[in-house]
């Protein structure tokens, strides 16, 4: 193989375990996420504090975490790319 040939990236189990926990716990999350307005309302332990904090957890539970996991995801991958594939910086 050429060196400016592409290599594949593979990525080793025990690199990888770190990723898998990281985004079964998304899916725990949502389950959670779910359950936690139902069972306030079923009590009757409901308030405006309750409602923004569920929300300011959703935007970090499905905004910034899946978008920090998609930056690690990507500066781990590019690292082990041909120099080909790395993005062309505007100067």
């Amino acid at each position: 193989m050429s060196s400016s040939a592409p290599r594949r990236v593979f990525i080793s189990a025990g690199e990888a375990s770190g990723d898998l926990h990281a985004s079964h716990l998304v899916l725990l999350a949502m389950v959670f996420d779910a359950l936690d307005g139902r069972i306030a309302r079923l009590t009757g332990q409901t308030s405006a504090f309750g409602a923004q904090l569920d929300s300011l957890a959703d935007v970090v539970t499905f905004g910034v975490t899946p978008a920090i996991m998609a930056k690690v995801a990507y500066e781990h991958g590019m690292a082990n790319l041909s120099i080909a594939y790395w993005p062309k910086l505007v100067t």
